[in-house]
């Protein structure tokens, strides 16, 4: 099957266009992943820090209530 002259720029622009929109596609969803996962590390470092912080908390409390005694 051989493909009209003057469909061939069309043909060619059409696939470079696909091409195209795969490349920012991917490129859109890869920028998405890397969000996600920053701020899935940032969640889990806040969270740490939370209960590092909760626990001086109660140390604190035991610590005053053994002086109080």
């Amino acid at each position: 099957m051989k493909i009209p002259e003057k469909w061939a720029g069309k043909i060619v622009f059409a696939v470079q266009a696909v091409l195209v929109l795969v490349y920012v596609l991917f490129t859109f969803w890869q920028d998405i992943s890397e969000k996600r996962k920053r701020a899935r590390k940032v969640q889990r470092q806040e969270e740490k820090e939370a209960v590092r912080y909760t626990k001086a908390k109660y140390r604190l409390k035991r610590k005053n209530l053994k002086k109080r005694k």
